[in-house]
C-alpha cells in the first residue's frame, strides 16, 4: 500500500501556496489554496513533495563524466557553468540518476530561493519533505505530445518525460514557434491544452 503524500505547489511572487493530499490508495483529495499556516494535517505520517516554480528553476540536459558519486556531485556545476545566470556558489544543483539519450537532467535554482522556500515551512511540515521538483514536471505527459497548463499569466509547457519550461502567456506563441524551429528540438505530434489552474 502507498503512503499518504502531501503535494505543495509554491508560487514565485506570492505567499500563497496550493496543496493537495493523496491518500494511501492513490486518490487525490480536493485542491486547496492558502499559506503553509493553513495546512492542518493531524496525524499525517506520509511524505511531502514540493513543486517549485519553473520560472525560478533552470532545467537543462548534459553529458556527465564517468566519476564516483561524490566526485560527480562536485563536477556537475562546472559542466554547465557557462549556461548559468548566477555564480556556482550562489546556486543549488540537482541531477537525475538516470540518463536520457545519454544525458543527465540537471536542475539549478538560486540558493536564496531555496532558503526562502524552506524558511516558510513550519518544522512539523518540513520534516515530511522528501522531494522538490519543478512544477512543470507535475503536469501529465503523453509520448509525442506537449502539454500546456495555464497558471494566471504563466504557461507551463511540458515537452517530454523530463523537460519543460515556463513562459509568460503573452509570449507563448512566439516561444513555441522558436522551439519548434530550432534544430534538435522534439516536434510534438499534438498539443494538449486541457489543463488549467487548479483553483
Amino acid at each position: 500500500m502507498m503512503e499518504e503524500r502531501l503535494i505543495v505547489r509554491l508560487q514565485a511572487d506570492s505567499e500563497q501556496i496550493e496543496w493537495v493530499l493523496q491518500n494511501a490508495q492513490g486518490i487525490m483529495g480536493s485542491p486547496k489554496v492558502g499559506t503553509f499556516a493553513d495546512i492542518k494535517l493531524p496525524g499525517f505520517k506520509g511524505k511531502m513533495t514540493l513543486l517549485a516554480p519553473t520560472t525560478l528553476v533552470y532545467l537543462t540536459k548534459a553529458k556527465l563524466p564517468k566519476l564516483s558519486e561524490s566526485k560527480l556531485r562536485k563536477a556537475v556545476p562546472f559542466v554547465i557553468e557557462d549556461e548559468l545566470a548566477a555564480t556556482i556558489e550562489d546556486s543549488h544543483f540537482a541531477y537525475s540518476p538516470g540518463r536520457y539519450a545519454g544525458k543527465a537532467v540537471i536542475g539549478v535554482v538560486q540558493r536564496a530561493h531555496m532558503e526562502e522556500w524552506l524558511g516558510k515551512m513550519p518544522s512539523e511540515i518540513k520534516t515530511h519533505l522528501v522531494a522538490m521538483v519543478p512544477d512543470v514536471l507535475a503536469i501529465p505527459h503523453e509520448p509525442n505530445k506537449w502539454t500546456i497548463a495555464n497558471f494566471g499569466d504563466t504557461a507551463l509547457v511540458r515537452t517530454n518525460e523530463v523537460m519543460g519550461f515556463a513562459v509568460d502567456k503573452a509570449f507563448l506563441p512566439t516561444v513555441l514557434a522558436q522551439y519548434l524551429q530550432e534544430e534538435g528540438r522534439e516536434v510534438p505530434q499534438e498539443m494538449n491544452k486541457t489543463f488549467q489552474r487548479i483553483n
